[in-house]
């Protein structure tokens, strides 16, 4: 079994070789360079602890689904660029950035959702990722809530695929991790770990891997999909098959995801999960049944398969990332799906977008103008049929 995790946990090895080399970092005496600066009293030291064995809850009303909110801001893929994140952040008005680099939430009883994929492609994935779980400290205290779901990207981390990431997000990951205890992982993942050759790429595994320090402490809290309402948000979407008991199917893929992301099953049963439910084009993080052709209406048949899951799921309307719409966030199916990723980040160069759900209004809150001034885009300017 461990040579199987082994096999994946290879697939980006010789690439990753190839970056540190290009990126300057060398190798393990080497100077790595400084990170991008947390935010000033958040860092590791305020992270959560690992949550305890088992499912967080049983009830699918409390990890799956729930209530109606009056205000949602839905975030698409971040893919490492902090700074894009935050200018959107400051423009749909749910945190802001003070002159001292410290992010204070600003969204009251808001609540704020992010649809995957905060990391690889950009040099400051953990900044992102550091604020976000500071400002979901900072929301409940107010009476808000911030749900991070888990993407494509993040899976592919957790089973040890490290072949997106960045050359600054290398430097970070050292950075990081010189910072906080490494040995409070499974035996396994210290195999795993051990069994790389590169002593950075070892410290990412042993951080990131299913079980490992940053993975039992942040992705252990995501999901894969969330109902708030009548609204379902995934990463890539949910096909009929996906989900044959409904909402409990939903659930039950959550609770399932959640004990891989912690480690806590049996190895071969881990392994098995992740490469028939996380892995495979159909699945939740990686399907584009919604989202391709890309800025363009789906078919009759997609839209049949969209509608059908929301009647199974009792919603009215699907959020999803991973397929870039380089012409901006855009609505299928008569409004039935949103397609949000806009391909933000430095990588791709895309327009800064985000969802407001006010009352149970759509509107797009859009940078494209310029980056002071937001706007405020009507979704039938965005309709595609």
């Amino acid at each position: 079994m461990i040579e199987r995790w082994r096999a994946i946990c290879q697939l980006g090895i010789a690439l990753v070789w190839w970056t540190l080399l290009l990126a300057n970092l060398g190798g393990a005496d080497a100077s790595f360079g400084s990170c991008a600066a947390t935010e000033p009293g958040a860092g590791v030291a305020w992270w959560p602890e690992v949550p305890p064995p088992g499912p967080q809850t049983e009830n699918s009303n409390e990890l799956t689904r729930l209530r109606a909110r009056r205000r949602i801001v839905v975030l698409p893929d971040v893919h490492g660029d902090a700074d894009a994140m935050l200018a959107l952040l400051d423009a749909t008005e749910v945190a802001r950035s003070d002159p001292d680099g410290r992010v204070s939430w600003r969204g009251a009883d808001a609540v704020l959702v992010q649809l995957g994929d905060v990391l690889d492609r950009g040099d400051e994935e953990f900044r992102a990722l550091d604020i976000l779980w500071d400002l979901k400290a900072q929301a409940r205290e107010c009476g808000g809530e911030v749900h991070l779901l888990l993407g494509n990207h993040e899976v592919m981390n957790l089973m040890g695929d490290f072949r997106y990431v960045a050359p600054g997000a290398w430097a970070q990951t050292f950075n990081l991790t010189n910072k906080m205890a490494l040995d409070d992982v499974s035996e396994r993942v210290k195999q795993r770990a051990q069994s790389i050759q590169h002593p950075l790429v070892q410290r990412r595994a042993q951080a990131l891997l299913a079980g490992g320090s940053i993975s039992r402490r942040i992705f252990a809290y995501s999901k894969v999909a969330l109902i708030i309402g009548s609204h379902l948000f995934v990463h890539a979407g949910v096909i009929p098959q996906t989900i044959p008991g409904g909402v409990e199917s939903l659930h039950a893929l959550n609770v399932r995801t959640q004990s891989f992301v912690r480690g806590n099953g049996a190895e071969d049963a881990d392994m098995d999960f992740a490469l028939s439910n996380l892995a495979g084009p159909d699945a939740v993080v990686w399907t584009r049944r919604y989202g391709m052709p890309m800025g363009s209406a789906l078919s009759a048949a997609q839209c049949s398969d969209l509608r059908r899951v929301l009647k199974e799921t009792h919603t009215s309307t699907m959020f999803i990332g991973h397929t870039i719409q380089f012409s901006g966030i855009n609505g299928a199916c008569h409004g039935a799906a949103w397609r949000m990723d806009t391909g933000m980040s430095k990588f791709y160069g895309g327009v800064r977008e985000a969802i407001e759900i006010l009352d149970g209004e759509i509107s797009i809150i859009s940078l494209a103008a310029g980056e002071g001034t937001p706007m405020k885009v009507q979704i039938k300017q965005r309709l595609l049929d």
